[in-house]
């Protein structure tokens, strides 16, 4: 096939395949817990495009306690992060609860699928037993009928699997400003599809192997970059019920729907198109191939496209699985800096750029580069929003509530009421009580079971001395309540609320209500702790 075919094959959307082949990138000799062995560059065969044979690998450092990841805008593989002596534990889930579990088709291609009508769709979600899930992950997929896979597990909600896990040198590596911490855990049969990710990311592989095909920044105009709805495939009860159960499970996917708001870091490109030969385009030069082992890492940058193909660890405790753990992380925003000088007409990167300065403590520039993004898009209604939030944080108040007011105008819908409460809680602490019940009042306009506009306006209401009205709006917003933090605070505000009325058996139920949403609460243990003693007194 003649270079000139491969942009149009390449854009094809992702389509059925049978279960994933093992793997065929060169093997990597297991010494301990690591990796010995450094392969330049993947072998004439991987799982990826045949356009891609011969791809470079990333440059490979060795972890230490001076190694600076700041100013690195291309992936690296860092070795030596995990003991030798480290094994995956036998009971790695137990007694953490219930853990939900992706389930795949076995014909599903790369996950998640897209469609030609601009749908994705997304595993089914299953909860499933804790002690149940590693055998289940272990069977032959072929056997039971689908694939399993434990995706994106938040290890700030598993503390006890979190110290089960060699984490230190990794943590160490990443820095102070760790936005989240995620365990994937599979049987390895499972392809992702490319996409990007606003933050840096360090991804430890603990068992199996991973195989990155990793795109550069200035190839995102050739990944047909768009928004997708967001579905997921749903399952019937009885097939919920046989996985549930770790069973077997066969022609269970029939069905999807819609279960998300859209997804914007994807596009249609299919790094596994088999029939994509001959040399890929300039933009894609600096384009790598990772394989990582156990206790190796790969850092990848911000708005580095990439898409994997794992394979299962082949002998030992963890024979079947595919484990790991990524980090995302904040350091000096060198990964945002690169891909927005090299594309920047990305609204995207702009506003990736924006959301990291935010967290590095740097709310001016991130004011500037949230401008730079609506320069490019100007209807893009999140980095309107964020960039009000970033005029707060900067100190320009009125600033940020003009700007809550042009980011509501574009999307005054009733999904998206949060401008008018931001800029109803900017109004509260400004003293203006007024206005701050009006932007309350307007939420609820349209959205009456908005939570967080009702715990405003009883808050409101209960500064206007008016507390028969904020009991009432405080009870419903501790009903409404999304969240146990949500539901905590509302409760602890109209407990406060309750001893204004009198009522202090009732502010006692509120506050202890507030605790049981979120144990460590800190101004309802006070309230409460307050209260009794002047119950007893």
């Amino acid at each position: 096939m003649v270079a000139s075919s491969w942009a149009l094959l390449s854009f094809v959307l992702q389509r059925s395949c049978g279960r994933s082949p093992p793997l065929r990138t060169r093997r990597l000799a297991l010494t301990g817990g690591g990796v010995a062995g450094a392969a330049d560059a993947a072998e004439d065969v991987s799982p990826f495009s045949p356009c891609f044979r011969g791809l470079a690998a990333p440059k490979r450092v060795a972890a230490s306690r001076h190694l600076d990841l700041s100013r690195e805008v291309e992936p690296v593989v860092i070795t030596g992060l995990v003991d030798g002596s480290w094994r995956v534990p036998e009971d790695l889930l137990g007694g953490e609860g219930g853990v939900r579990v992706d389930v795949w088709p076995l014909d599903g291609g790369p996950c998640p699928r897209k469609l030609d009508n601009g749908t994705m769709v997304s595993p089914a979600l299953v909860p499933v037993a804790a002690d149940r899930v590693l055998p289940l992950l272990r069977r032959d997929p072929r056997a039971r009928g689908y694939h399993a896979y434990v995706r994106h597990l938040d290890l700030a909600r598993r503390p006890a699997l979190r110290a089960a896990l060699p984490l230190s040198r990794l943590l160490a590596v990443a820095g102070a400003r760790v936005r989240s911490a995620n365990l994937w855990l599979g049987d390895g049969a499972v392809r992702s599809a490319t996409h990007w990710d606003a933050h840096d990311n360090l991804l430890l592989q603990l068992a199996g192997r991973k195989t990155f095909l990793l795109l550069p920044p200035e190839a995102a105009d050739r990944l047909g970059l768009r928004a997708f709805r967001y579905d997921s495939y749903v399952l019937g009860d009885a097939a919920k019920a046989a996985v549930g159960r770790g069973d077997d499970a066969v022609n269970i996917f029939d069905r999807h729907a819609r279960t998300g708001s859209g997804v914007e870091n994807h596009g249609t490109f299919d790094a596994f198109d088999a029939l994509s030969r001959g040399a890929p385009p300039a933009a894609f030069a600096r384009a790598r191939l990772a394989t990582v082992g156990p206790g190796e890492a790969l850092f990848v940058p911000a708005l580095w496209s990439h898409a994997v193909a794992s394979e299962p660890e082949t002998r030992g405790g963890a024979a079947g699985l595919n484990l790991a753990v990524n980090l995302w992380f904040v350091q000096a925003c060198a990964s945002h800096e690169a891909a927005v000088a090299l594309r920047p007409g990305w609204a995207a990167a702009h506003y990736s750029h924006a959301a990291d300065l935010r967290a590095a403590g740097r709310p001016a520039d991130a004011v500037a580069a949230y401008r730079r993004a609506l320069d490019v898009a100007p209807a893009m209604f999140d980095a309107a929003h964020n960039l009000a939030s970033a005029l707060l944080e900067a100190g320009d108040d009125e600033g940020a509530a003009a700007q809550y007011e042009r980011a509501h105008a574009l999307r005054p819908r009733p999904e998206e009421t949060r401008c008018l409460v931001n800029l109803g809680v900017l109004r509260k602490r400004q003293g203006r009580l007024d206005d701050a019940a009006a932007a309350a009042r307007a939420a609820l306009d349209l959205d009456d079971g908005d939570a967080k506009a009702w715990s405003l306006l009883g808050n409101v209401r209960a500064l206007q001395d008016r507390a028969a009205d904020a009991d009432g709006c405080l009870a419903r917003a501790t009903a409404l309540a999304a969240s146990p933090r949500e539901r905590a605070n509302a409760a602890n505000s109209h407990g406060v609320v309750l001893e204004l009325l009198g009522r202090r058996r009732a502010a006692l139920d509120a506050y202890d209500a507030a605790l049981a949403a979120a144990p460590g609460h800190a101004k309802a243990a006070a309230n409460r702790a307050t209260l009794l003693s002047e119950a007893s007194s």
